[in-house]
């Protein structure tokens, strides 16, 4: 057992993370996180990129304590990233060591591979925000929730 998660957050397979959002709120979609990374700075064509986008909207998403090698943010976007790390159903399930990378699901799943779903990375090493489809939905990744237009 650990208690990482009283500091970074609980990480979820994608089927449940659909579920966690407590009522008038939602997992968002990859769309959503295109739109604040675009809030942000990036241009349309940038954010639909795959990969790191070589950007500073990691910088801007990061908390600015707790990132490993002194990768840590200046979080002006006020999202406060933690680099709670993941579970990967490749790796035998094992959990990675917090304080290097974060993963963060969207509710939008890959359109021609249904195993996946899009996700974003941010690393202690980057200044960009990783944008991913090929990680299994049965790994387990941090949630943000966005609160539903009213």
């Amino acid at each position: 057992a650990t208690d990482n998660y009283k500091i970074y957050g609980c990480l979820y397979d994608w089927e449940t993370a659909l579920k966690v959002c407590p009522k008038g709120w939602h997992v968002p979609t990859d769309l959503e996180w295109k739109n604040l990374e675009m809030h942000l700075g990036l241009t349309q064509e940038e954010a639909d990129g795959i990969g790191y986008r070589v950007t500073d909207q990691g910088i801007q998403l990061k908390n600015s304590s707790v990132w490993d090698s002194g990768g840590n943010g200046t979080n002006t976007s006020g999202f406060s990233a933690l680099p709670g790390e993941d579970r990967q159903l490749i790796n035998g399930r094992s959990f990675g060591w917090p304080g290097s990378f974060g993963y963060w699901w969207s509710a939008t799943e890959h359109y021609s591979l249904s195993f996946t779903a899009w996700c974003r990375r941010i690393s202690h090493s980057n200044s960009g925000v990783g944008r991913y489809y090929l990680f299994s939905k049965a790994d387990g990744f941090s949630v943000r929730c966005l609160r539903d237009n009213l």
